[in-house]
């Protein structure tokens, strides 16, 4: 198991490090050269065509899945940005920045939603299903240290180099993590690869209509709550410090940083509490919708800059426990065979929920007020909360009726 859980952590700290100079870099590159603030809603194109394009990639990964599929898409979004380099380096990319980067973003969606569908079921073919909480665990600790690395790297590189800097970093990570896929895909069980095929085609409705049935609705609820809180909070915290704080795009950067340490000791908790007697996934999920749920009202109730980073902090350390402890839950109870149709859909319905939380951010700031969308993600970290709470006996039956409840 030491190499593949080595190969696959590698490629998804690679993988968080470069979506963070996404997120961070490209509404910095708007702001920079003079951009309205309502320009950073393309940043909802990347979660819009995820949206719609999750259930043909679906079936088209049903019928042709490759165990090198999710490291061919991560190479093609390298070539993507190496294009965007060479046309900032020629000067052909400023009269149509705009335009330019909405068919990048359009293509790097396309093919983030390959390996986003594809990577499942070879991560459950790999480690099986009884290591879903170890795994998920390992992978929220890469998101944690990519997380750590990526915003304070991607201020540094964007203050020194502009956008070809954040470009031509972007070409090196995404090159990495197709190598570290490359190794991953060397372990896949071709017997789970032929389970796939022969499942029946995953249809959108049918994918849907699993996730808002038991066993997995509240799980589902409970994503695209964590979803929109993620993202919306991501852009609305870069806009605040940029125009209503004015401060340096560093800041911005610290802030983050902060965050992935924090997420790096939660993993680190939940890696020693999984092998603990009195450890349990559900008790453990709502203690962390108990923390990011403090995060928001942190968020909301703070005027200064310290304010902010430290509800942030607080609000991005739970959420790193909700996505652990939803996510391992999500593929304990689903069926080998429904795993490419639940994978579809989740990330169907999250995309939609993410497209939401990027667009308000820009619309929001440019006709009100930034903190109108912190009330928003409070409101959201208590529903979450409580909807942890009243589906708990639920979950736990759930749980119990899989036999993956690790006592």
């Amino acid at each position: 198991m030491k190499r593949p859980i080595v190969a696959l952590c590698f490629s998804q700290v690679l993988s968080v490090v470069g979506g963070r100079f996404i997120e961070l870099g490209i509404p910095w590159l708007l702001l920079a050269t003079n951009h309205r603030v309502d320009s950073t809603a393309i940043m909802a194109i990347v979660p819009l065509v995820t949206a719609m394009s999750a259930l043909p990639i679906g079936r088209w990964a049903q019928r042709k899945h490759s165990p090198q599929m999710p490291s061919q898409a991560e190479l093609l979004q390298g070539a993507i940005f190496l294009t965007l380099v060479v046309l900032m380096v020629t000067g052909a990319l400023g009269p149509i920045a705009v335009p330019g980067l909405v068919i990048a973003l359009t293509l790097v969606a396309i093919f983030g939603t390959v390996t986003r569908i594809t990577l499942t079921p070879q991560i459950r073919s790999v480690f099986g299903r009884d290591a879903m909480i170890r795994v998920s665990n390992y992978l929220e600790g890469s998101d944690a240290l990519g997380t750590i690395i990526g915003p304070v790297l991607a201020g540094l590189v964007f203050s020194t180099w502009g956008g070809k800097g954040i470009f031509g970093l972007l070409v090196i990570l995404f090159l990495g993590s197709g190598v570290g896929l490359r190794i991953l895909g060397g372990h896949h069980a071709d017997t789970n690869v032929r389970s796939l095929r022969d499942a029946e085609p995953v249809r959108l409705f049918e994918s849907l209509r699993m996730l808002i049935a038991p066993p997995l609705f509240t799980l589902s609820v409970i994503d695209w709550l964590a979803n929109f809180v993620s993202i919306a909070v991501v852009l609305d915290m870069v806009l605040i410090i940029a125009r209503h704080l004015h401060l340096p795009d560093m800041a911005t950067g610290v802030a983050f940083t902060l965050a992935g340490i924090a997420n790096f000791m939660v993993v680190a908790i939940l890696d020693r509490l999984q092998y603990s007697r009195h450890f349990h996934p559900v008790k453990t999920l709502f203690i962390a919708s108990g923390v990011s749920a403090l995060g928001s009202l942190m968020l909301l109730t703070s005027g200064t800059y310290y304010g902010l980073a430290m509800g942030y902090v607080v609000l991005d350390g739970g959420m790193a426990g909700v996505f652990v402890m939803s996510g391992a839950m999500r593929n304990m109870v689903t069926p080998t065979d429904k795993i490419v149709a639940m994978r579809t859909g989740i990330t169907f319905s999250n995309q939609v929920v993410r497209a939401i939380g990027s667009l308000l951010p820009g619309l929001l700031f440019a006709w009100w007020h930034g903190r109108i969308l912190l009330g928003m993600i409070a409101l959201c970290g208590l529903a979450l909360l409580a909807l942890v709470w009243y589906g708990r006996s639920a979950l736990s039956e759930i749980i119990i009726k899989t036999g993956a409840t690790q006592q």
